[in-house]
């Protein structure tokens, strides 16, 4: 039983690993435990004393009730991290643990732009023309916020293409992918995305757990992350493997002093490096993000008359 990015692990032409153990628990489905009779009826059929059950998670439950569903056997935890540092005391490691300090990837590279929230749409096509952003997630807090930030990309992305208003990069293609989406269309446009048919993939939450896309190099939080834990399954969609990543997260001027709070409080704030992108560095842009602009306002006032 997996979800659908732990599904390689029983999969044996995936691998040159024999697999010995059928049940490998992802467990991005515990918080649907508590009402969902059929992931019940599921487990239950699991508890012949031969069963052996692994969970793999990057911020698993410390919640009782949630663990004590799973009518697990004796039950072990592991927590697999970066080398410790020598003079940290055996004390000091089990209250990170029961801290629940994050352990990050060492390919991982984070980074935090502080901006206005009108701001926001012009560090994001800063990142992707200047700084070469391709095969990447953007992560929004809605699928409303997605569908309107996917349209303004499009016409940013057309007014170039016919202004001639480009430089070395070629022309990029965006998409959606959110929950207002039939499960048809989100299995078509992840698998053009993993083709790189697809450059950037805008989305909610929904893609943040339990999908593995082994070509992301880059994840985008356009609408900054509210919880630690969220941050952590965001960019948990690169550097996996081994591979090299880039996490941007946008943080509004507002919420600055929120999010850092946020990340020193998970011992994390060093790990994130901050980005200052001056007007010159947007000046390019102005005119196709201008043109977009108008585009996009005709396009909501019509729907809205």
């Amino acid at each position: 039983m997996a979800s659908d990015g732990a599904a390689h692990l029983v999969d044996a032409k995936s691998t040159n690993t024999e697999v010995h153990y059928p049940d490998a628990l992802a467990p991005a489905f515990l918080h649907q435990l508590n009402g969902t009779p059929h992931i019940h009826t599921d487990l239950d059929e699991t508890k012949e004393p031969s069963c052996q059950k692994l969970l793999f998670s990057a911020t698993l439950t410390r919640d009782p009730a949630k663990i004590a569903s799973l009518n697990l056997r004796d039950p072990k935890y592991f927590v697999v991290q970066g080398q410790a540092n020598e003079t940290s005391s055996k004390e000091e490691e089990i209250m990170d643990l029961v801290m629940e300090k994050f352990s990050m990837p060492a390919t991982l590279t984070e980074h935090m732009i502080v901006c206005e929230s009108s701001q926001k749409p012009l560090m994001l096509l800063h990142l992707l023309h200047a700084h070469g952003v391709r095969n990447a997630l953007v992560f929004t807090k809605s699928a409303e916020s997605t569908s309107r930030l996917v349209r303004l990309l499009d016409f940013f992305e057309s007014i170039r293409d016919t202004t001639g208003d480009k430089d070395k990069d070629l022309g990029i293609v965006v998409r959606a992918y959110s929950s207002d989406l039939g499960a048809n269309d989100r299995r078509t446009i992840l698998e053009k995305f993993k083709s790189q048919e697809i450059h950037i993939l805008v989305c909610s939450d929904l893609i943040s757990r339990g999908i593995d896309i082994s070509h992301v190099s880059h994840v985008v939080s356009y609408d900054a992350p509210l919880d630690m834990r969220k941050y952590v399954h965001r960019v948990g969609r690169t550097a996996r493997a081994g591979r090299t990543g880039d996490a941007w997260t946008l943080v509004e001027e507002q919420e600055a002093r929120y999010f850092k709070g946020m990340m020193k409080d998970a011992d994390h704030l060093g790990a994130v490096k901050r980005m200052r992108i001056s007007e010159k560095d947007l000046a390019p842009l102005m005119p196709s993000y201008e043109g977009a602009l108008d585009k996009l306002k005709d396009v909501y006032s019509r729907s809205n008359s």
